[in-house]
């Protein structure tokens, strides 16, 4: 049985090497309704970045570069921004900021990747299809997308893990290549 962590922002700390962070998970099924995902490689809508993300999570067993995927999803010039309720906890010797940029959190995912015991990503929006998702007018080289609901659950080993299940609000931005990536995260799944 698991029991679910208070802190979200610890998922996060943990991706950078803090998964020693233990706290039982309770009564939660994994994420995921069991379809595989497809990998979009020319990222032609804002849907098909963030079903490219997701992707990446459900293949980081699967192919040793995954990480060089998951780069490939985010703009160079991308931030995620952690929950303000989270933002200053200590986790260990680790305090939580208030962003990460590009690198920072392509390298902690690569940590996560490496160190977890299971992770399983659930962004059920993305079973409703692209048309469901929205897609940007012609001219824009912005899109936002708030309020998607992800449901994240990472295991440390087999008993013990956390759990982040809530709202998300992602932006992407349209390169010059005509392609979408995530320029934006803000993770708000500790404030509801």
């Amino acid at each position: 049985m698991y029991k679910q962590l208070k802190n979200r922002g610890v998922l996060f700390a943990s991706a950078v090497g803090l998964l020693a962070i233990v706290a039982l998970v309770q009564c939660f099924s994994e994420p995921g309704n069991g379809e595989p995902v497809t990998w979009y490689p020319d990222f032609e809508t804002p849907f098909q970045c963030l079903s490219n993300l997701l992707y990446t999570y459900e293949h980081y067993r699967d192919e040793p570069n995954i990480i060089d995927k998951y780069k490939l999803v985010l703009d160079p010039q991308y931030v995620f921004y952690f929950d303000p309720e989270d933002v200053g906890t200590w986790v260990g010797d680790y305090q939580i900021p208030t962003s990460w940029t590009y690198e920072e959190d392509w390298r902690a995912t690569k940590n996560m990747f490496n160190l977890a015991h299971s992770i399983a990503l659930d962004i059920p929006i993305l079973n409703q299809g692209e048309e469901y998702f929205g897609t940007p007018a012609d001219d824009a080289t912005v899109f936002p997308r708030n309020n998607v609901t992800i449901n994240l659950l990472l295991m440390v080993d087999e008993s013990n893990g956390f759990q982040a299940t809530g709202f998300c609000d992602f932006e992407f931005a349209k390169n010059e290549n005509g392609e979408w990536h995530l320029i934006v995260w803000w993770d708000r799944t500790a404030s509801g």
